[in-house]
This record gives structure tokens, C-alpha cells and sequence, in this order.
């Protein structure tokens, strides 16, 4: 039997997101303001990581002034079982100014994990640290954690979920906190 020896993935990949699709293991990690973007990782066995690729390659994310450590955070995979494809969500944090956090999250799908990878779809400017969940019903549904500081908001670091339109980008419907 093979032993687990942490880390699994050699040098830096935080954030890791991981998915089983079969047989099949992958991992994405944060580059943060590095590129090519989302480090992405294979297995069969949990043990053995191949890195593939990464996923943001060409101009996908304008990172130029992104201040360290802003940039492309924590990527999450899903694989929506009803129409085979593979989903990735991440933000672009682009400011960290004390309270004032400026972050897009995004949306990009692929028929295969190694792409080719379509373009960002942007989902919503609330918070960081997005995370996709399709339904059996064709329904998608984003979580992310709600990060609003202007007045009049509650206190940020609530959990948030919303039915998301991953066609044309945006959120259906209200928010609803997680409590």
C-alpha cells in the first residue's frame, strides 16, 4: 500500500481544490500574481501527482499591479455530471487596501481537464474564494465568501450562496447566508 507523505505536491500550491472524476484526481492551486495562472495537478492514487498544466495561460487575468499577494486566489474545480464538463471558479483579487478588498470572481469551463479552457465568465464582485455546485435539475449554484465593506453592509466573512447563470455570467436571484 502506498504511504501519503505531506506535502503531496512538491513547492508552493495553496489553496488546493481537489475533484474525482472517475478514476481520476486533479488538483488546481492559487498562483496568486504569478503566471501562466491555476496550477493543475493529476493522480490515480493520491500518492503520485503529474502536473499537467496551468489553466490561465495567456490574457485571461490582467495581473500587471497587482500587488503581492492579490492576484488569481483560490480556484475551485467542479465536473457537472449532467453535461460533462469540467467548471473552474476563482477570484482576481486586485486590491488589499487594509478593509477595501477588490475582487472579481470568475467562471471557465473546459469539455476536458486539459483544456482548451474557455474564456472567463464574470460571476460577481461580493467576496473571494469562490466555489460552483450544479445540481441534477441543470441548475448551478456559487458560494463565495461575501466580503462588502461599504456602509450600510453587515460585517464581512459571511458565507453566501446564490443560483449563478453560467452562460451569460451574473447571479439569479437573491443571496442567501449560510448560517
Amino acid at each position: 500500500m502506498n504511504q501519503i507523505q505531506n506535502p503531496i505536491i512538491p513547492g508552493m500550491a495553496p489553496d488546493p481544490s481537489i475533484i474525482r472524476v472517475g478514476e481520476d484526481y486533479y488538483i488546481a492551486a492559487s498562483t496568486f500574481h504569478w503566471t501562466p495562472g491555476i496550477q493543475l495537478f493529476h493522480s490515480r492514487d493520491l500518492v503520485n501527482w503529474e502536473r499537467l498544466d496551468n489553466i490561465l495561460k495567456n490574457d485571461e487575468v490582467e495581473l500587471r499591479g497587482s500587488n503581492t499577494p492579490a492576484g488569481v486566489w483560490a480556484p475551485h474545480l467542479s465536473y457537472d455530471q449532467k453535461t460533462k464538463k469540467y467548471w473552474l471558479a476563482y477570484s482576481h483579487m486586485q486590491n488589499m487596501a487594509g478593509r477595501e478588498f477588490n475582487a472579481d470572481s470568475y467562471a471557465m469551463w473546459a469539455d476536458e481537464i486539459t483544456g482548451p479552457w474557455s474564456k472567463p465568465i464574470y460571476l460577481t464582485s461580493i467576496g473571494f474564494d469562490p466555489a460552483l455546485y450544479h445540481d441534477e435539475d441543470g441548475k448551478s449554484y456559487l458560494a463565495i465568501l461575501e466580503w462588502e465593506t461599504r456602509q450600510g453592509y453587515q460585517a464581512p466573512g459571511h458565507l453566501v450562496i446564490a443560483e449563478v447563470d453560467l452562460t451569460n455570467g451574473g447571479i439569479i436571484g437573491p443571496w442567501h447566508r449560510v448560517t
